[in-house]
């Protein structure tokens, strides 16, 4: 444009060029301030970092396989044990809106008199009756036990894994099915008899191929029971570290078992979980079923109790709460165990940056004259620390693509606790928690090393 204007008043072409050559100054120099006020001048730099580390780390390719090892040994470790630890502890159960969830449960429970059928926090069937009839600060409660149950297919005797459910269960968590329909309260009243079943997707998926199901029969405790839904994928119940196949209601209890609990105030086998109503708290609904828990209790106590277990039974009392992560005896078996672990496995991180800061270090005498020159012809301090920071991602990020990659393929030490039995650790999944975890434990592993050395430049 400027050379345009001189040669439209009248000067020569080369006259022209040549004054505004002399105006302009550096013309390459004017080029870069340009690009610097446009605000993309950090991308074109961050490609040219990345370039170089690329070819650089290409051409020591034994320095990059002992760098990736390294950090992938570090990392993987660290992965395997959080992995494990976010599925038993972090995670919330895979149901709509977790976090309104609370389970009800007695407080002091060693004053129950009678047989305690469950490990975690279980009450009397008349107890959940009368929290069915009274469930002030819930939207909905439920109960829920699980089970196993016979199952005679071919001649080939084996056992389903239960669940006792009551009619608003399924209702309570938010669950729809994919096919068919589910248990409601008109399945779950007093002598219902066998109204049907709903199983999980992976039991159907196993026992039909994803196949018709619906109305045909399962031999449960040699009693034929309707297929009549199938539950979401992803559903295991409410039970973390356990799965489970057939649900059928509570009140079918008499009719697939010898004796019946439904009336008995001695056999503690049903827990029950509860929706929080929007206008309440958890603190909220605790006062008020500590506040009704006498007038339960004097409803449910059987007239046979000696005078010392009807002064305990009374003086009983409920609470509530909260249950986004479900019950679970794998937080009390292995939460201790899991964190020592977690110690454990940041001492080998640790090791990693120790391990990996002597490799980088042992790489410096090689690259003097490289950073003097860089020196020598303009480059600053800043620009040297940010090339030595780029290729420290980019190992980091290929030790964490790796670990990522053996993730995906096989979620490792949740075998462990599979084989203990302990079949529903199938929760272990790649989410946000692992990458920010893998990201966390990548950056400090492969920067503290590169940072120590290039703080002397």
């Amino acid at each position: 444009m400027a050379v345009r204007d001189r040669v439209e008043r009248g000067e020569s072409l080369a006259e022209a060029r040549t004054a505004v050559a002399k105006e302009f100054g550096n013309v390459p120099l004017v080029k870069d301030v340009t690009r610097a006020m446009w605000g993309w001048g950090w991308l074109e730099r961050a490609r040219q970092d990345s370039k170089y580390a690329l070819r650089r780390l290409l051409r020591s390719s034994g320095f990059t396989i002992a760098a990736v090892a390294t950090l992938a040994l570090g990392i993987g470790a660290n992965t395997a044990i959080f992995e494990l630890l976010d599925a038993v502890l972090l995670q919330s159960l895979p149901v709509m809106k977790p976090q309104e969830l609370a389970e009800v449960r007695v407080v002091d429970m060693d004053k129950a008199r009678g047989g305690v059928y469950s490990g975690y926090p279980v009450v009397t069937n008349p107890i959940w009756e009368k929290l069915r009839e009274d469930h002030q600060g819930f939207s909905g409660i439920a109960a829920w036990r699980d089970e196993d149950f016979s199952r005679d297919s071919g001649g080939d005797a084996r056992f389903v894994k239960g669940l006792w459910v009551s009619g608003d269960f399924f209702r309570v968590l938010g669950i729809r099915p994919i096919r068919g329909r589910l248990i409601t309260p008109e399945d779950d009243r007093c002598g219902c008899g066998l109204p049907g079943a709903v199983i999980s997707y992976g039991f159907w998926r196993q026992e039909f191929g994803g196949g018709p199901a619906l109305g045909r029969k399962l031999m449960l405790n040699d009693k034929p029971v309707e297929v009549i839904g199938v539950t979401p994928p992803g559903f295991f119940g409410v039970n973390v570290g356990q799965s489970f196949d057939v649900a059928v209601p509570v009140c079918s209890q008499p009719f697939l078992e010898a004796t019946s609990r439904l009336d008995s105030s001695t056999k503690w086998w049903l827990s029950v979980i509860g929706r929080l109503d929007p206008a309440w708290s958890i603190q909220q609904a605790a006062a008020h079923l500590g506040a009704i828990s006498s007038g339960i209790f004097a409803a449910t106590q059987r007239p046979d109790y000696r005078v010392e277990s009807v002064k305990d039974y009374l003086a009983m009392k409920l609470t509530a709460a909260p249950s986004a992560g479900g019950v679970s005896q794998l937080r009390d078996t292995y939460t201790d165990p899991l964190y020592l672990l977690l110690g454990i496995s940041g001492l080998v991180l640790l090791i990693t940056c120790a391990n990996l800061a002597s490799l980088m270090l042992g790489r410096t005498s090689a690259r003097e004259r490289e950073m003097a020159v860089r020196l020598a012809i303009g480059a600053g301090r800043w620009e040297l620390i940010r090339q030595l920071l780029t290729e420290s991602l980019l190992l980091a990020c290929r030790g964490r693509g790796r670990r990522s990659a053996g993730a995906r393929a096989q979620p490792g030490s949740v075998s462990v606790l599979e084989h203990a039995g302990q079949s529903g650790v199938s929760r272990v999944k790649l989410d946000w928690r692992l990458f920010a975890f893998l990201l966390g434990a990548s950056f400090p592993a492969s920067q503290r090393g590169r940072l120590c050395r290039s703080t002397g430049l």
